[in-house]
């Protein structure tokens, strides 16, 4: 049996950003061979928000799989997470354990960054608007529903859905907003934010990202949206 293990994902990335990482298995020998465990020495502050494939159980830093790897072919178990604090997480992840308890090391440092509220790709500032936003989304909620409920009563907004503005119950209770990226689409400015929902309660603790446009000074698209989604 001859297993390789790598890891593949980004060495930097700021905090509340999503990050996707790729461990991959190689077998090249002529048995399969069976992945019993992925042991995760996960650093402070990080979140394991989803794995493809899915865990089959999970205990604290300790992922189980029933993952069969096919003899001479490779075999990727990807991590899509979020960081809640900087810091630089020295090794990362750990080790891959298979059939006989036969472990691979393998190692995965990354530096995070504070987050940004500037565009991460073009470095512009935010406008006035989303600033706004982000201020209100940090502090006095009441303002951010303000501007989503102006915005639905006003008769000149076109929205791409109105149903979008029925898909966002916990904009009022978020915290932590993180602008993910800044984009210009169809003449309209277009924002990915991230927030924390019930960040202090790890049993509850949830991360939300939406997608919001302004034009002429309006909101005129929100719309809640998987993790992780580009913008």
């Amino acid at each position: 049996m001859t297993v390789d293990v790598t890891a593949d994902g980004p060495s930097e990335v700021a905090v509340g950003a999503p990050a996707t990482f790729e461990i991959h298995v190689a077998n090249s020998g002529e048995t399969p061979i069976v992945v019993e465990a992925i042991e995760l020495d996960l650093p402070d502050g990080m979140e394991v928000q989803s794995t493809t494939p899915a865990w089959s159980s999970r205990a604290d830093d300790h992922l189980s799989y029933a993952l069969t790897v096919p003899s001479n072919s490779e075999e990727t178990i990807r991590l899509d997470a979020v960081f809640h604090q900087p810091g630089n997480t020295g090794s990362g992840f750990h080790q891959v354990c298979v059939k006989d308890d036969i472990c691979y090391s393998f190692g995965m440092p990354v530096q995070v960054t504070e987050a940004t509220t500037t565009a991460p790709s073009a470095g512009a500032s935010v406008a006035p608007e989303m600033a706004a936003f982000l201020e209100a989304f940090q502090g006095d909620t009441k303002a951010v529903m303000g501007a989503v409920e102006a915005a639905a009563a006003d008769p000149n907004t076109i929205f791409d859905d109105r149903d979008h503005l029925v898909g966002v119950p916990y904009l009022k209770e978020l915290k932590n907003p993180v602008l993910l990226k800044q984009a210009e689409r169809d003449g309209r400015d277009c924002y990915s934010v991230r927030g924390d929902e019930f960040p202090d309660d790890p049993d509850e603790h949830t991360i939300h990202q939406y997608e919001i446009c302004w034009k002429d000074a309006k909101i005129v698209h929100l719309e809640e949206v998987p993790f992780g989604r580009e913008l």
